[in-house]
């Protein structure tokens, strides 16, 4: 059988969420390509992590494998800063300046949660095959027009000297997005100019307005988890609040896909 064209794709993987499963050292290494492995927590106590995965991936046969390269980069990035939901902002933004100048230098960056699937194989074959917006790409679900909470006992509250204003600008939800390299690199030039404020999600998409970025929406990243069907996995990115243990059925369900499913059907767009 003739091998289909092969097509490489870098990637950097942002993951931010209250990081509970242990205290890790911070630490940047490599490895050989064939000896890959996320970087695990060792001790119990809590600290304050973002994880960032660099990696490149050769496509075949509608397979993705890790091209043979001399080394594979990890990197688990550890702040000084308490681990809070209302320090979240500080923790996105620390991974996204850290992915800016990484050494990586990734075409595209998915930022998304620990309680999210992200069916990988899905969304590389769209970004390097099918992905109609390369540059100033700033995708997922978008919240158009989300009021400003004022009530100081809510975990989203936002004083009014962080954020005057009574809604925000249109940002996408912090579960999964996907930014191009050069929107990394914006977003790492002029949010230092933008306050931070305690909702991460709209401080990336306030930072990003200001320098004329508009998010797009796709509605192939979901909220819930229950009710999908194997094909569906031949179009979903990303899924929210999904359990470990959905997550590894997820996976089954989006290889069996691939096998089981037609293509002619699959998406070829954001929306």
């Amino acid at each position: 059988m003739a091998q289909s064209k092969s097509h490489d794709s870098k990637h950097l993987r942002v993951e931010s969420g209250s990081t509970r499963s242990g205290g890790f050292q911070p630490v940047s290494g490599e490895r050989e390509a064939n000896d890959w492995s996320m970087l695990q927590a060792s001790t119990p106590h809590a600290s304050v992590g973002t994880s960032l995965y660099c990696t490149r991936f050769q496509l075949k046969n509608h397979q993705w494998m890790h091209k043979t390269l001399p080394i594979q980069v990890y990197f688990m990035l550890q702040g000084d800063y308490k681990d809070t939901y209302r320090n979240l902002t500080t923790k996105v933004v620390r991974g996204l300046l850290w992915a800016a100048s990484s050494r990586c230098r990734p075409h595209y960056v998915l930022k998304t949660d620990d309680d999210c699937f992200v069916n990988l194989p899905l969304l590389l074959h769209f970004l390097s095959r099918q992905n109609p917006i390369q540059n100033n790409l700033y995708a997922g679900h978008v919240r158009w027009s989300s009021p400003v909470v004022r009530d100081p006992n809510s975990r989203w509250y936002v004083s009014d000297a962080d954020f005057a204003g009574s809604r925000f600008v249109p940002y996408v939800n912090g579960a999964g997005y996907v930014l191009s390299l050069d929107v990394v690199r914006k977003f790492a030039k002029f949010s230092s100019l933008v306050r931070p404020f305690p909702n991460e999600d709209a401080y990336v998409g306030t930072v990003l307005y200001m320098v004329g970025v508009r998010p797009v929406y796709s509605a192939r990243f979901v909220a819930h988890s229950e009710a999908w069907q194997t094909c569906n996995f031949l179009y979903l990115f990303v899924i929210h609040h999904a359990t470990p243990t959905r997550q590894f059925q997820f996976k089954e369900m989006a290889a069996r896909a691939w096998e089981e499913c037609s293509k002619e059907d699959m998406a070829n767009d954001w929306v």
